[in-house]
């Protein structure tokens, strides 16, 4: 884990995947189009743990909307891999100084792991949801649950990796601004 957070710990690394990231949401919305639009949104039904829950969402969206929705898969593959890579390297950079990278602190290390667990958890979702969506008539409930889990999981890390990124970002700032004080003292 300390290799790959030395090599993250780069803002060529941190542009590419944020470019990643962002031709991946501007994909969505070409593939998605205006099919969903003033229906329940992707998060809930992301987290719909029950069968009725989730069978109610598929019946509003329609057709049209579970295609749509069932069209911006492909470019949800590539997502994951661009913003776990996008947020680890975020944490690498605000939490630890480059010249300290080859040995970041354990807690940096913890935190820099869960936008890579997010990814894997929204890939196993994305996974299971397509075998969903081959037939939403059917719906199992053992899949719907775990699929809701693991976007449940994945939602969870992805907040506290913007919030570390945040809290480690101030916490930079507050030391460069320190530090500038003291020497023009």
């Amino acid at each position: 884990m300390r290799v790959l957070f030395e090599k993250l710990h780069s803002f060529p690394v941190l542009r590419m995947a944020f470019i990643v990231a962002i031709a991946c949401v501007m994909a969505f919305g070409l593939l998605q189009g205006s099919a969903l639009d003033g229906k329940t949104g992707i998060f809930r039904m992301q987290t719909a743990f029950t069968v009725e829950r989730l069978g109610a969402i598929l019946q509003e969206w329609g057709e049209e909307g579970v295609a749509a929705y069932r069209r911006t898969m492909y470019a949800d593959y590539i997502f994951p891999l661009a913003y776990g890579i996008l947020l680890a390297s975020g944490i690498a950079l605000t939490s630890t100084p480059k010249e300290k990278a080859a040995a970041p602190k354990q807690t940096a290390l913890f935190l820099f792991s869960l936008p890579l667990i997010a990814a894997l958890c929204d890939l196993v979702e994305n996974s299971l949801q397509l075998i969903q969506l081959q037939d939403p008539q059917t719906l199992d409930p053992t899949l719907t649950f775990f699929t809701a889990l693991a976007a449940s999981i994945k939602f969870t890390l992805l907040g506290i990796s913007i919030t570390a990124i945040a809290v480690y970002g101030f916490l930079r700032l507050r030391q460069r601004v320190q530090a500038k004080r003291a020497s023009t003292d």
